[in-house]
């Protein structure tokens, strides 16, 4: 994929600023982790509530435990500010924020309950589909028919006579 570059690796030599810098180094170890934790080479942590319940902890079994209760869980990309990021890179690097395993008993409570899958009180969820975008809006329909392509049913003419006959006349009245 044109412009894709695996996490970690930059364009220059470092990043533009020390808060994503920390992001980055923070998502990286995140990734890591639960590949190791969950023993699988496709795990990942999803950071909606709906994919996170779905993937990161029904499919691949891993959870993220000690996230702060201050914070609002969500995509890293969401949280900004260079001590909030701070914090949760020192909470990852001291071992108070890790991904750990889900227990048998805590998988049969959230098939229950979705809520207690989360990782912390508030979530930050997918936002709602309303259908679709172009719904009551005009479409453009060209008078003419500028592809050239055949019609929707074909108009071989008149389907009656051209000239009513007296025969035709005479069965009329």
């Amino acid at each position: 994929m044109v412009g894709y570059r695996p996490l970690g690796q930059t364009v220059g030599r470092d990043y533009a600023r020390t808060e994503i810098k920390m992001r980055g180094e923070l998502r990286k170890g995140m990734a890591e982790s639960a590949v190791l934790v969950a023993d699988k080479p496709d795990a990942k942590v999803c950071w909606t509530f709906e994919r996170y319940y779905k993937k990161t902890y029904l499919t691949d079994g891993i959870k993220i435990v000690g996230w702060p209760k201050s914070l609002v869980w969500q995509n890293l990309s969401g949280i900004t500010g260079l001590v909030q990021i701070g914090f949760l890179l020192q909470r990852w690097q001291d071992g108070t924020l890790y991904i750990a395993r889900v227990t048998p008993a805590e998988r049969e409570a959230a098939l229950l309950d979705s809520r207690k899958a989360a990782p912390a009180p508030w979530c930050a969820h997918s936002p709602p589909k309303l259908g679709r975008r172009d719904l009551k809006s005009h479409k453009y329909r060209p008078k003419t028919n500028p592809t050239g392509r055949p019609g929707r049913y074909e108009r071989n003419g008149p389907k009656s006579a051209q000239w009513v006959t007296a025969a035709a006349e005479a069965r009329a009245e």
